[in-house]
C-alpha cells in the first residue's frame, strides 16, 4: 500500500503488520521511509529509478498539454507524437 496518511490513519497499522511503508518527503533530500526493510529497500528503488523517469515523462507531456490549452497549435501534433511513451515505459518496467 503506497499512500498519504495522517498520525492518525489507518494506515499505520498496515505498516506495524509489515504490509506497507510510511514515507516522508524531506525538502532538497532524499525521503524518508519506515517499514519493513525489503519494502524499504524496493520503495528506495522506485524513488531511485522509476519516479525519476516516469515523472519526467509526464512532466514533459503535462508542458505540452498546457501549451495547447494556452493556443499552440503545434503542441497538439507533438503530444501525438509522444502517444504511448508512458506506457511504453511502464510496459518496460513491469514487464515479466
Amino acid at each position: 500500500m503506497f499512500r498519504a496518511f495522517s498520525r492518525n490513519s489507518a494506515g499505520s497499522p498496515r505498516i506495524r503488520s509489515f504490509h506497507s511503508v510510511a514515507v516522508k518527503a524531506m525538502p532538497k533530500g532524499f525521503p524518508s521511509v519506515i517499514g519493513p526493510h525489503r519494502l524499504v529497500k524496493y520503495v528506495h528503488f522506485l524513488l531511485r529509478e522509476f519516479y525519476p523517469r516516469h515523472d519526467k515523462l509526464c512532466r514533459i507531456e503535462g508542458e505540452l498539454l498546457l501549451e495547447h490549452l494556452a493556443g499552440d497549435k503545434d503542441a497538439l501534433t507533438q503530444l501525438a507524437a509522444r502517444d504511448g511513451k508512458v506506457e511504453a515505459f511502464l510496459a518496460s518496467c513491469w514487464k515479466s
